[in-house]
C-alpha cells in the first residue's frame, strides 16, 4: 500500500513510464521486502518472484512481487483450516494427499503432531 501511494498508482495498473520513472524506488521496496520477511513462509510463497524481480526488471515481474492473490490464498485456507479444527466436536479427519507435500512431509508431520494430531500413514 505505501508504495501504491508513493507512485500513485495500484501496481496492478503499473505501466511501462510509471515503472521507468519510479524504478528505484520499487526496486528499494523489493529489496527492503527480502530482508524483512526473511522467513520459512515468505521465502516458500514469494521469494522466488522477488528474486526473478531482481534479475530481471520489468514491469510484469515488478506486478508479480506486489500481487496479493498468493497469500490471500494462503490465508483463506489457513482460516478454513482453523474454522474446521475449532468446530469439531468429538474426533477430526484430516486427509492429506502425500504427494502434496512430499517436499516438506516430515516438517508437516512434526507440526502437526506438535499440535496434537495423531498422524497414520497409509501405505
Amino acid at each position: 500500500k505505501d508504495l501504491e501511494c508513493k507512485i500513485g498508482v495500484k501496481m496492478s495498473e503499473l505501466k511501462k513510464d510509471i515503472y521507468e520513472s519510479n524504478q528505484d524506488f520499487i526496486q528499494n521496496a523489493c529489496v527492503s521486502a527480502l530482508e524483512k520477511y526473511n522467513n520459512e513462509i515468505f521465502n516458500f510463497i514469494c521469494k522466488k518472484d522477488f528474486e526473478t524481480f531482481l534479475i530481471k526488471k520489468n514491469v510484469t515481474t515488478a506486478k508479480n512481487i506486489f500481487k496479493t492473490t498468493k497469500i490471500e490464498g494462503v490465508l483463506t485456507a489457513y482460516k478454513l483450516f482453523y474454522v474446521g479444527c475449532s468446530r469439531a466436536r468429538k474426533n477430526l479427519t484430516v486427509i492429506v494427499q502425500e504427494d502434496r507435500i512430499a517436499a516438506f512431509k516430515e516438517a508437516f508431520i512434526k507440526k502437526v503432531t506438535d499440535v496434537g494430531f495423531v498422524v497414520e500413514v497409509e501405505s
